[in-house]
């Protein structure tokens, strides 16, 4: 229009696969179908999290140690590392804890990080409120609410992720039904679902679940006809008789 010739800039960004793409100003953006949308500081964190760029589980807890910490747990798990290992008693448990990737040795005291706090904290959900799970029985094939509420079983298990994994199976064990399968002309027990089936979700849920999401629970729902597992960070596999 001026008499310059007229020109484009062309610009490609090429995904990374390892690290969040900011702006210059701080913000990042992710396509939802044909628009975009600016991520908020959490979902930032969480795409760090999700890429391997930032290790949540190795930040620091802010739980005091040794106060906060179930100390007779830390003793026994350091005398099975050290038997494993053939290590000298004279290293401290504290020094085992930090091999193991649960803490740091910070100017001569442990400062012990998210993972140590969700194994052997006295209480895990003053780190994580979240870190429960939520189970529910209801009767019928489908949830209902309201005066149709159907719930038959409504149980909160906490604690600590093994004491959760061990307490919720024993849960979802009292709780399925077993029939009698007639094969070769004998009668033979035959459980709702496969244990090995129903137990590697729950283990899954538990161990792989977003810890980032420090607020949200996981959901164990069993139906007449199916069984749904659901954690944070979209893990949500059903398994049906």
């Amino acid at each position: 229009a001026n008499g310059n010739d007229d020109f484009i800039i062309l610009l490609r960004i090429f995904y990374v696969e390892n690290r969040l793409v900011e702006c210059t100003d701080g913000n990042a953006y992710c396509r939802e179908a044909d628009t975009t949308r600016r991520l908020s500081e959490a979902e930032k964190q969480e795409f760090r999290i999700n890429k391997g760029e930032r290790a949540f589980e190795l930040e620091p807890c802010g739980l005091k140690y040794p106060d906060d910490f179930r100390s007779k747990d830390i003793d026994r798990f350091a005398k099975q590392i050290r038997a494993t290992r053939n290590g000298s008693t004279e290293i401290s448990d504290e020094d085992i804890l930090q091999s193991m990737r649960m803490g740091r040795m910070r100017d001569g005291s442990f400062v012990p990080n998210n993972v140590c706090a969700l194994i052997f904290a006295k209480d895990p959900q003053l780190v994580f409120p979240g870190s429960y799970v939520h189970f529910l029985r209801y009767n019928g094939t489908e949830e209902k609410t309201g005066s149709a509420y159907n719930v038959i079983k409504d149980r909160i298990i906490s604690g600590t992720v093994l004491e959760i994994i061990k307490e919720a199976s024993n849960t979802v064990d009292s709780n399925m039904r077993e029939f009698t399968e007639f094969k070769n002309g004998k009668f033979y027990p035959c459980p709702e679902y496969p244990r090995d089936a129903w137990y590697e979700l729950l283990v899954n849920a538990c161990v792989h679940r977003s810890y980032h999401d420090k607020n949200a629970p996981i959901f164990v729902k069993m139906f007449d006809d199916h069984f749904v597992v659901h954690s944070p960070g979209g893990f949500m596999p059903q398994i049906t008789p």
